[in-house]
């Protein structure tokens, strides 16, 4: 007997770890539904939907057409759902960093314990729009949503790992010196990726980069930049990395950091209440 999608997803739930949310809010902007998953109904909803847009193309990626990990039973994760057809139409996996959370990044880079959780930062991953709803309010929605969750977390700055879907070396060493002449590279931080994420060779093309870029090798570099990561930057987020070669995912990605109180002199601002005071921030510095 064939089974509908739900009637699958229900069969998976029963197979799959417990899933607690940490906080939840929920409201409307018809034709759309904000709101956090409640169950793990919600999370495998979550997980099939960034298997339709990302690797249902890719043979053999997951038997069970699932984008799923460790870490989504960890994680809380933001939802946009179209009201008419009850369909998740977007969805972002976010959490607030504390000094007992192991968190995404770590499992790429090599993070010190402990520097990241005394920020108060929430890391954000997985972000994934439905194609056809990408040009709507759906992108805006999710900010609105992320501005929520760092309210109701009282966090102070987005973590994540910002992906471009190059893995050639000279391509990515174009990418990284694009950021340093654009100073989108922090001058407090730059994390190595752990030795399984090396990409080979970057090091020789970032030496063949360092005296700057021709303005062809600039605009080749900025069709390399996927628009989130444009967003991101334009809203003020720094680079504090070096590149990590994720094999799995066909991608290499860079950590990227944005204070709030950054996002206030921004286009960002509308979805905020208002920003953090400045003297409550922590510094990128410890120390």
């Amino acid at each position: 007997m064939n089974l509908t999608i739900s009637q699958k997803i229900k069969t998976i739930c029963y197979q799959v770890p417990r899933f607690t949310p940490h906080i939840g809010f929920s409201f409307e902007v018809p034709p759309y539904r904000v709101r956090l998953a409640q169950d793990k109904f919600d999370v495998i909803r979550c997980s099939a939907l960034r298997y339709h847009v990302f690797w249902e193309s890719i043979p053999n990626f997951s038997l069970a057409k699932l984008d799923l990990d460790f870490f989504d039973y960890q994680y809380d994760h933001l939802i946009i759902e179209h009201l008419p057809s009850s369909e998740i139409v977007g969805t972002y996996r976010l959490r607030k960093i504390t000094p007992k959370t192991s968190f995404y990044s770590q499992t790429e880079f090599k993070i010190p314990i402990g520097l990241i959780s005394h920020l108060g930062a929430v890391e954000l991953g997985r972000a994934c729009i439905m194609p056809q709803f990408r040009k709507g309010a759906v992108l805006g929605l999710l900010w609105r949503g992320i501005a929520h969750y760092l309210t109701m977390t009282q966090s102070h700055y987005l973590l994540g790992c910002s992906s471009i879907f190059t893995t050639h070396p000279k391509d990515v060493a174009l990418v990284y010196s694009y950021f340093k002449l654009k100073k989108h590279l922090s001058s407090e931080w730059q994390f190595d990726p752990k030795p399984k994420y090396y990409l080979t060779h970057f090091d020789m093309w970032e030496i063949f980069f360092k005296n700057g870029l021709t303005q062809e090798q600039m605009e080749r570099a900025e069709q390399l930049i996927p628009s989130l990561l444009k967003s991101y930057l334009k809203l003020g987020a720094q680079i504090i990395s070096r590149p990590a070669h994720d094999k799995k995912f066909r991608c290499v990605d860079f950590l990227t950091i944005a204070n709030v109180n950054d996002l206030f002199k921004t286009q960002a601002q509308r979805f905020f209440s208002r920003p953090t005071s400045d003297h409550n921030t922590p510094s990128l510095n410890p120390a």
